[in-house]
């Protein structure tokens, strides 16, 4: 029988395409690992008891802000545990890698979208007004803390991007182009997220100031974004976009609207420091809305990730 073996120069450049990707996905996930530490050194310290960075001193001394403080601390390990995982390539049960990942993705793309850049070019345009004194949290310390997330986001989610693409992506063809493809549009997450999105332009549209407008305007927009990559997928249109695009997109929206409308939902229904007074009944109802929504999206994750060739 006549073995017909693939050309060593094939072989040798495909061990080096696979080395340099080995490479970025360790360096990016220490970043990631080194990324942490500002948000966990200050939580561990406002813990202890440090009023580092606070002014005021009854600010985040209740049980409920060290209950969020330890919560919070808690999510920056596990960034850190992920950091571990992507950087050996360790292959992970799926129910720790997949969930945690979806919220990472979603809380930190967020980020990446409108908090991140809008507080760096504030730290870089703004001059001191000197306004800092009387707030109860010093701004050094939202610039600490969400650069910090920015940098966090752009190692992490690029480290699990590789980690995925290796560990699953090839065999699920990831890489496959639309036009091969056969991707059913599911009605119901679709028509839930329609939903919200009305809501939510509707919310920004009567919003009382122009940070609210953003926020809700930000949610509804990834809302139009992830309907839009299921409707591409389910076309597939245009031929030559790799599936791995819309896939993430929907990824990245159910796991933001979910883990941000929880997070509001928290804050605006528990007593605690960080809002005052009163929140309007329609923005509660909206956060659960937002978080059950992105629950239906996520419905759409599985078949934009299996295999199903035309």
């Amino acid at each position: 029988m006549t073995t017909i073996e693939a050309p060593a120069h094939t072989t040798t450049s495909r061990e080096r395409g696979r080395s340099r990707t080995d490479r970025w996905r360790r360096g990016l996930a220490l970043g990631a690992a080194v990324m942490t530490l500002p948000y966990s050194v200050l939580k561990v310290a406002w813990l202890g008891g440090s009023r580092v960075g606070l002014s005021d001193p009854a600010f985040g001394t209740s049980s409920t802000m060290h209950a969020l403080n330890g919560a919070t601390l808690g999510l920056d390990l596990v960034a850190l545990t992920l950091a571990g995982i992507f950087y050996t390539r360790a292959r992970a049960p799926k129910w720790l890698v997949l969930p945690t990942m979806w919220v990472g993705y979603g809380l930190l793309g967020q980020i990446l979208l409108i908090i991140g850049p809008s507080v760096i070019i504030s730290v870089l345009t703004s001059p001191a007004t000197g306004h800092d004194t009387t707030a109860p949290i010093a701004g050094w310390v939202y610039a600490a803390v969400y650069t910090g997330f920015c940098g966090l986001g752009l190692c992490l989610l690029p480290a699990f991007a590789i980690y995925a693409w290796q560990r699953w992506g090839r065999e699920n063809g990831w890489g496959d182009r639309l036009s091969g493809i056969r991707v059913p549009v599911p009605g119901l997450p679709v028509m839930t997220t329609t939903v919200v999105v009305l809501a939510c332009m509707v919310r920004a549209v009567s919003a009382d100031s122009a940070a609210g407008a953003a926020d809700w305007g930000v949610d509804a927009f990834i809302g139009i974004v992830a309907v839009a990559a299921i409707g591409v997928a389910g076309a597939g249109r245009p031929s030559g976009l790799r599936r791995a695009l819309p896939l993430l997109v929907v990824w990245t929206a159910s796991g933001a609207w979910t883990a941000w409308g929880c997070y509001h939902l928290v804050l605006e229904t528990v007593p605690n420091d960080l809002v005052i007074g009163t929140v309007p009944g329609v923005d509660i109802a909206l956060s659960a809305a937002k978080a059950l929504g992105g629950l239906f999206l996520l419905g759409a994750v599985p078949a934009l990730a299996r295999v199903s060739r035309r």
